[in-house]
């Protein structure tokens, strides 16, 4: 499959399974540092662009690539933090 001109392959269930554990074991890193979020969303909202971040690498969308990597991984995050977002407005007041 092609988008923007980018190969995207389908990814292994090994390299998935890393990309999630390190971006997990990243947000964690994150969430104990005094840079971590203060809230439950925008920690939520981390751990989302962190995953995001570290599948498309494993997805083929490689920032290192060019602008039409770069453009697509930023839609991509946009995209799912819109999403998040949304879903943590309509379950919190």
């Amino acid at each position: 499959m092609t988008i923007l001109g980018v190969d995207l392959k389908w990814p292994s269930f090994w390299g998935l399974t890393q990309a999630v554990a390190f971006a997990v074991a990243l947000w964690l890193a994150l969430t104990v540092s005094p840079l971590g979020a203060s809230s439950t969303v925008g920690a939520g909202a981390n751990l989302a662009a962190i995953l995001v971040g570290c599948v498309s690498n494993e997805v083929g969308i490689q920032v290192r690539k060019g602008g039409r990597h770069l453009l697509l991984n930023v839609t991509l995050c946009a995209l799912v933090l819109l999403a998040y977002r949304l879903a943590a407005s309509a379950f919190t007041n």
